[in-house]
């Protein structure tokens, strides 16, 4: 299992290299939060990644706000 930071921001940028993009903040999310139900890692050290994601979350939903008002798809 790869690390939070590997997959999902793999998974996002497969997506769009625009951070205000509302389905690249989506899926990164999406992924962020399937890492963390599977006991993901922060990165290759032994970082559990759910305290971050909690921290992330709230941020990237309001990346997501932006986009949808800056009309980014």
């Amino acid at each position: 299992m790869g690390s939070i930071v590997e997959r999902c921001t793999a998974a996002a940028q497969a997506r769009s290299r625009d951070y205000l993009s509302t389905e690249c903040n989506e899926k990164f999310l999406s992924c962020m939060v399937q890492v963390r139900k599977e006991g993901g890692r922060l990165s290759r050290e032994q970082v559990r990644g759910g305290r971050v994601v909690s921290i992330l979350s709230p941020v990237i939903e309001a990346a997501i706000l932006a986009g949808k008002a800056l009309h980014k798809p």
